[in-house]
This record gives structure tokens, C-alpha cells and sequence, in this order.
């Protein structure tokens, strides 16, 4: 899933937490309004979005169970030099045919 809402400069996720197990969620961050959608998909009598992207400001402001909100560490990698050369140009690449329109119709 795309965004195309997201703006650049404004990151910010606020989340609160109240009465009942449910919490209040906020966000102008790409990658927490996509998580966001997606759970709202697979989960529609738990998760409600009360205001979208398109309708405010690129923010999404959803109402959701508590016991949705996971918060983990960063996965660490100890990847050799060789493999860290081949995952380096295979983003590269990626990145490439994302920007390159000419790469897109071959």
C-alpha cells in the first residue's frame, strides 16, 4: 500500500490510552497510517477510523483496542561484508525502478 498523503517534516504518532481498554491513535507517519489501514481491514468491529488521511491534513485518527498497541525493539542483523554489498545494491535497484518510469513499462 501506498501513501501519497504523507508529508514530509511532519512525523508525529500520539496515542491515548482511556477508560474501557481503548485507545485513541494519531498519526502523520507513512508507515503508521499503512499499519494502521491494514489492521483496520483485517479488524473492522474492533478498529474504527474516525478521520483519514485524504480528509485530515495526512493524518489518520482511529479508535482501537489497547490491546492492539505492540511496541518492540529493532531487529538486529550481523551480516557480512559480502551480504551487506548484495542487500545494499538489491535496494539500490529497488529504489531505482520505484523512481525510473522508463523501468516501469519494461
Amino acid at each position: 500500500m501506498k501513501s501519497n498523503y504523507y508529508s514530509v517534516g511532519s512525523c508525529e504518532t500520539g496515542i491515548s490510552h482511556v477508560h474501557g481498554g481503548q485507545m485513541y491513535i494519531s498519526s502523520s507517519e507513512a508507515q503508521v497510517i499503512a499499519h494502521i489501514l491494514k489492521i483496520a481491514e483485517e479488524h473492522p468491529d474492533d478498529v474504527h477510523i474516525l478521520k483519514r488521511p485524504e480528509e485530515n491534513d495526512g493524518c489518520v485518527y482511529a479508535r482501537m483496542p489497547f490491546g492492539f498497541l505492540k511496541i518492540k525493539p529493532p531487529k538486529h542483523m550481523n551480516l557480512s561484508e559480502e551480504e551487506r554489498r548484495i542487500r545494499s545494491e538489491r535496494l539500490r535497484q529497488h529504489r531505482f525502478q520505484k523512481t525510473d518510469p522508463k523501468s516501469a513499462e519494461s
